[in-house]
């Protein structure tokens, strides 16, 4: 059975799909056609947002996360964010830590904002693909301008008042042919955290994977070129999390990336009205576990509907039983061997993943170097025996735990994926 008893993270969009941008690939502003059909404008309400905090916080996990996203999660406006930390202050335990974060374009930040997400220590993710030719070529508003300068602006205004911020960009068909560009770019723009999305989708009228997608052996190579240039220095000087979680795993703890991890179950996904779905991969009425305003948040989230949904991910293929990656990958996102099931000969969630072939050139080109950082990694974080002469002494805690050190609560997770103090 999946282990219900860890933390998990509550995914909200308080904007549903809503957006001030029009990116080519995205895949949710298609969503809303599918389950919100009636309506143009989505918010969340005070109500359900209260619901929303008041059922999670109650589960009184040590550590307590809020993610953001959309859409654009900024649409919501200032004043929502201020009602939601009112609401966790005054929901919250005493000692319990709860975290926030807000994935966004960043076409809304100003100082306003800034000052706001430094007050209440919000991790700001900012979506960005790489230089302007790269980052414009898909990334563009309604009207077909880009937006890439004005993601720079937002970069300097967070900068400016110290808010805490990493990157996401996505893998797309062009991107991906220019892994050592990229990786370049953001380290001269001295991005210290970074995490990378392949984007896959099937266009509905072919049935086969829409202009914007890469091939698989193309994201292969991506990877194998970004491994080699994150481990140049001879030993990493920024963090990639779709690698670092790789190297988690090594060490014994499990994955803070859902992609790799054995079961779906790290957090769920809050729609504007209240909605739940196991992801905002599988937005659909098919796959809704519920509604935070009808039913408790904690009942939903341990339901069987939910435990069956988890579970999709160990439906492998047979190829899967045979590769000796299986540990490592865990057979990939869910959503990627569904959508590759039909392009790739399979017929449901037991089909191939499409980004195997992916996967596969990465271990095959960096496992005995990622086996070297592994223990590298591990010798850092190991207190020595003490000498037979010596008195035993209990260790002394470190004067500070660093974000990308092992958490010393001992989950085998990175401090700031786990126990990370966030106000």
């Amino acid at each position: 059975m999946p282990d219900y008893t860890r933390p998990y993270t509550l995914l909200i969009k308080p904007c549903s799909g809503d957006c001030n941008l029009r990116c080519h690939y995205c895949f949710y502003l298609r969503t809303l056609d599918l389950v919100y059909p009636e309506t143009r404008r989505h918010r969340m309400d005070e109500e359900t947002l209260r619901r929303v905090v008041t059922g999670y916080l109650g589960e009184r996990f040590p550590v307590s996360g809020f993610c953001w996203q959309g859409g654009e999660p900024m649409l919501a406006g200032l004043d929502f964010y201020k009602k939601a930390v009112e609401l966790q202050s005054k929901h919250g335990a005493d000692g319990q830590v709860v975290s926030n974060s807000l994935q966004t374009n960043a076409i809304l930040i100003d100082e306003e904002w800034a000052r706001f997400l430094r007050q209440y220590s919000f991790l700001v993710g900012v979506s960005m693909d790489g230089p302007p030719e790269l980052h414009d070529h898909y990334r563009r508003d309604a009207g077909g301008k880009p937006s890439h300068h004005r993601v720079l602006r937002a970069i300097e205004i967070l900068r400016a008042n110290q808010v805490e911020f990493n990157v996401l960009a996505v893998v797309n068909k062009l991107t991906v042919k220019h892994p050592r560009e990229i990786y370049d770019y953001f380290r001269r723009m001295k991005i210290s955290h970074l995490q990378f999305i392949p984007i896959v989708e099937i266009d509905a009228d072919s049935r086969q994977v829409s202009d914007f997608v890469m091939a698989p052996e193309e994201y292969g190579e991506f990877l194998c070129a970004l491994w080699d240039e994150w481990m140049r220095p001879g030993f990493p000087d920024l963090s990639i999390r779709d690698f670092e979680s790789v190297i988690e795993r090594l060490l014994g703890g499990g994955s803070s990336l859902c992609t790799f991890d054995s079961a779906c179950n790290h957090y769920v996904m809050l729609e504007h009205n209240g909605d739940v779905f196991p992801c905002d991969f599988y937005c659909d009425p098919k796959y809704k576990l519920g509604n935070a305003n009808e039913t408790p948040l904690p009942e939903i989230f341990r339901s069987h509907k939910h435990a069956g949904f988890s579970w999709l991910k160990t439906c492998y293929p047979r190829e899967c039983y045979q590769c000796r990656w299986l540990s490592l990958c865990n057979g990939g996102c869910t959503k990627d061997r569904m959508l590759g099931a039909p392009i790739l000969g399979g017929e449901n969630a037991r089909g191939s993943n499409y980004f195997c072939r992916s996967y596969q050139m990465l271990f095959e080109h960096a496992y005995p170097r990622m086996l070297e950082l592994r223990d590298r990694v591990w010798a850092m974080q190991t207190v020595p025996e003490p000498s037979e002469a010596a008195a035993p002494e209990p260790p002394s805690p470190p004067a500070r735990v660093g974000r990308n050190d092992l958490c010393p609560c001992g989950s085998g997770l990175k401090y700031k994926n786990c126990c990370m103090p966030r106000k």
